[in-house]
């Protein structure tokens, strides 16, 4: 996703924000996505793709229909217009009122790309130029009118839309047809080579160049199908037309309740269900107000929050026997190094030397919200590989002395080493001195700029600044689990030339390896792309592998199937149902 982190992480991220990186291993050994009542199914997820999927989708043991849920959260969502939105929460919630052409079933813990609104997961051309989605009969808005493929089209094209509808995703305007040059139905008007709708049934997307990854685009919500007549421009995000089970009863205040969508039809869906009667979502408390309640409260009913557990209550969540359910999620933070300005030899004297230990401690993580990292991708993505790489130690209080050897072999004893801290902000420069006083006892020169908080983004976010580590991208949430949404936007020459590069990296021949694995089927990328993460921390290092943010959800006694999306790193909250 693009940077700065738009669809952000919780803990591991917004550290990385203040240009800290952290890890911590996480105690939750014993919880899983699915410990607090996960949906159960007989099939398969190993593939990852599930083309042939049918609804309804699977039942959840023990379930029972009917109550409301209360859902809490200190973040308020900038939009739930479905072309707007781009954030891992607005995502999560319009996932329970808005259908897309294809979607993730949550199977036994892991996310199976399925088809949703579509029959299949697209159908594309001998010259990968042109993907076809055919629409499944019985499809109506929560109005009764049905859905058209012109409606999915419009949708699509009102993402162009940039200046009237801005902050959402941008991987149209680059892959289709005319993308570039399309201003969105409001300047250009509806005439655009990139999708067009023959009949009422298909949707036929136009490419300038194959791209293997549409059916993973498919599960944006800008493929939500809006009728033009039906677009309140600005406002539609205040009730968006609902294909979903559930749809818009009231949203003012930081608060929006969901109730069910009679015109949602079960078995056309693989993915949702519609056990709760409706749904409250509250916005903008303090997780120590929110949360308190949840877990000292013996009478506490239907009450769940997705913040991070607040740090007075870490002992008792953990000890709150089925209420903590623990999760992956798409988001990881990385120490960047400059390649331009750092030779290889020193970055990984620099991987030996890091003090990681106490970076963590000066950070005072939260040791239920972070997981170490022995890769770049997160470990949900497929195919993806926890290496074994001995020079690149991911935990520990570093090794100054094989740190030392490695500079003096290189003729570099004394490199200089910079990156920004934020004066005004303890945690910030506590990080700072932590990684500072590592780095010296190895050998390197170490010269942090202190800025003011309010600069420390701007200033970090920049490949151009006048420092050598932790500039660009801090972190990472992937858009969707595979290999191009990762490495392609962080280490090619293209991110470089952006300024939007991990690293720095321009190599024509890693350029070309990675366009290469992207265009191939996506069942055939998952090997290459755990290869190329091996390659890339072993003969390029232009990051060290910071946490993944790990997705922790607090519940009341009375809340099962809790269950992980692990893209998102929110609850699917389709699964959620009240035991008694």
């Amino acid at each position: 996703m693009r940077v700065p982190l738009r669809r952000p992480g919780r803990a591991a991220l917004a550290l990385a924000s203040l240009a800290t990186v952290v890890a911590c291993s996480s105690p939750l050994t014993a919880l899983s996505s699915g410990e607090n009542g996960a949906p159960t199914s007989s099939q398969t997820s190993a593939s990852q793709l599930d083309p042939q999927a049918k609804g309804p989708a699977a039942p959840i043991e023990g379930a029972r229909r009917g109550g409301h849920l209360t859902v809490r959260s200190q973040g308020v969502p900038e939009t739930l217009d479905p072309t707007r939105q781009y954030y891992v929460d607005s995502q999560a919630i319009l996932k329970l009122t808005n259908r897309t052409l294809t979607t993730f079933a949550i199977r036994d813990g892991k996310p199976v790309l399925v088809p949703d609104l579509a029959t299949d997961l697209g159908r594309v051309s001998a010259d990968g130029l042109t993907w076809t989605f055919t629409l499944k009969e019985g499809l109506a808005y929560e109005d009764g009118t049905p859905v058209k493929a012109a409606d999915v089209v419009y949708a699509v094209q009102r993402s162009f839309a940039q200046q009237e509808l801005p902050g959402g995703p941008t991987y149209q305007i680059d892959h289709l047809k005319g993308g570039s040059a399309y201003r969105g139905p409001y300047q250009g008007g509806t005439s655009f080579p990139g999708v067009e709708a023959k009949g009422d049934k298909d949707v036929v997307f136009h490419l300038s160049a194959p791209w293997s990854s549409l059916p993973y685009f498919g599960t944006f919500t800008v493929t939500s199908p809006i009728p033009a007549a039906k677009d309140t421009r600005d406002k539609y995000g205040l009730h968006p037309l609902a294909t979903g089970p559930y749809k818009f009863e009231t949203y003012k205040d930081n608060k929006l309740t969901l109730v069910r969508n009679t015109q949602w039809k079960a078995e056309t869906d693989p993915a949702r269900r519609d056990l709760l009667d409706s749904f409250t979502f509250e916005w903008g408390g303090e997780p120590k107000d929110t949360q308190g309640p949840i877990l000292d409260d013996p009478n506490a009913s239907g009450l769940l929050s997705y913040d991070p557990v607040d740090s007075t209550l870490v002992l008792k969540a953990t000890a709150a026997k089925g209420q903590l359910t623990a999760g992956d999620s798409p988001c990881v933070s990385l120490v960047t190094m400059d390649t331009r300005q750092i030779p290889l030899s020193v970055r990984k004297a620099i991987a030996r030397a890091y003090p990681w230990d106490q970076v963590r401690e000066a950070a005072d993580i939260n040791q239920v919200t972070v997981q170490t990292m022995r890769s770049i991708a997160p470990p949900q993505l497929p195919g993806a590989v926890a290496h074994d790489i001995a020079d690149l130690p991911v935990s520990g209080r570093g090794d100054p002395a094989a740190a030392r050897k490695l500079l003096e072999q290189a003729g570099k004893l004394g490199f200089e080493l910079s990156w920004y801290f934020a004066t005004d902000m303890p945690t910030s420069r506590a990080v700072s001195e932590a990684r500072a006083r590592g780095l010296r006892a190895a050998g390197f020169t170490v010269r942090p700029h202190g800025v003011p908080r309010n600069k420390l983004r701007e200033m970090a976010s920049n490949l151009d600044a006048p420092v050598n580590m932790l500039q660009g991208p801090s972190g990472w949430c992937y858009d969707w689990p595979s290999g191009d949404a990762i490495y392609l936007p962080l280490f090619s020459s293209t991110a470089a030339r952006e300024t939007m590069s991990a690293g720095g990296l321009a190599d024509p021949d890693l350029d070309a390896r990675m366009k290469a694995i992207a265009a191939r089927p996506l069942a055939d990328q998952a090997s290459e792309w755990a290869a190329l993460d091996k390659d890339l921390l072993t003969n390029y290092l232009p990051v060290l592998p910071g946490g993944m943010d790990r997705a922790i959800f607090l519940s009341s006694k009375d809340v099962g199937g809790v269950v992980d999306d692990p893209n998102l790193g929110m609850p699917d909250f389709s699964s959620i149902y009240l035991r008694n």
